[in-house]
């Protein structure tokens, strides 16, 4: 059963228009500190943690709004609109009738909690803020890795409920054979958003040429083909479909980041164990997804004849 291979990568590669990703990552987005200088200090540490170099360190600078609270109150009126807002302590009256998200922010700790909420809440801007702020980074990027590999567990589980087209059929086109494209473009995609999260070239094909055995040889894609169209007898199970679907897109997102981190790609013995481990609590996840999926579906069958 054949996977989607290297060259089959750089072909989806090529299809694929990175315009709107460059677009949402390279705008410059307004971000504020407010506090004294000494807690501005702080905060300028905590969303610069994590810059590799002088590029990163540029679009900071180029992000970062300084403003001295609470003496500059009126000058905090004229910086909107802004994207976000971070103090070290908790907003007073004037911050909280701004309509601008503000996070109150004094450790590392504080900051992860911050950067998933900014994940949760503002998606039109993740990319552009994982850009320039570094220190958000893990957390945008852990966000958007695990909303992708919940979508390509959906397209997986679609397929069995009852009415809807073969997953065969959508996964499967003929003219790409048994190459589970769709899942695969995916994947591409997520390795896209997540180099320009981490303030790379997004139109920089030698750079993906590089992570092309990791999306290439997903772990688990073999399997879920087999299952797809039907040659494992008995099959896995819906769920397991799900979950192998999960976590073979996980595990391209996560030596993604690691790469991107770290400067090299993780080996196969480690992307193996990402997998598996992923692959344990994925079946959860998968299984409470398909329970709203059967339930949305058989509400819909239920309004379509009454």
């Amino acid at each position: 059963m054949a996977m989607a291979g290297p060259l089959t990568v750089l072909k989806l590669i090529r299809e694929i228009s990175v315009g709107e990703i460059r677009r949402q990552a390279e705008r410059t987005p307004r971000v504020v500190i407010c506090g004294t200088e000494e807690e501005r200090k702080v905060l300028r540490t905590l969303l610069g943690a994590g810059i590799r170099d002088e590029a990163d360190a540029a679009r900071l600078e180029q992000a970062l709004v300084e403003i001295h609270y609470p003496l500059g109150k009126e000058e905090i009126l004229r910086s909107i609109p802004a994207q976000v807002i971070f103090t070290m302590v908790p907003p007073d009256d004037t911050l909280r009738r701004l309509k601008v998200p503000v996070y109150r922010i004094s450790s590392e700790e504080s900051l992860r909690r911050a950067g998933e909420q900014i994940a949760e809440n503002q998606e039109e801007w993740l990319l552009s803020l994982g850009r320039h702020l570094p220190g958000l980074r893990p957390q945008l990027a852990e966000h958007l890795t695990a909303t992708t590999s919940a979508a390509n567990a959906q397209i997986a589980l679609v397929s069995a409920l009852p009415g809807i087209v073969p997953a065969t059929q959508i996964l499967l086109p003929p003219a790409a054979a048994a190459d589970i494209v769709l899942l695969t473009k995916n994947q591409i995609l997520l390795v896209l958003k997540l180099t320009a999260i981490y303030g790379k070239p997004v139109n920089s094909v030698a750079r993906l040429w590089e992570l092309a055995p990791v999306v290439g040889g997903a772990f688990g894609w073999r399997a879920l083909a087999r299952e797809l169209v039907g040659a494992v007898p008995g099959g896995v199970g819906v769920v397991a479909k799900g979950a192998i679907a999960y976590a073979g897109t996980y595990t391209v997102g996560r030596a993604a980041q690691l790469y991107y981190e770290r400067g090299n790609l993780p080996s196969a013995e480690e992307r193996k164990r990402i997998y598996q481990e992923t692959l344990d609590w994925a079946k959860e996840v998968v299984s409470r997804m398909y329970a709203r999926l059967r339930a949305n579906h058989e509400e819909e069958r239920k309004t379509s004849e009454g």
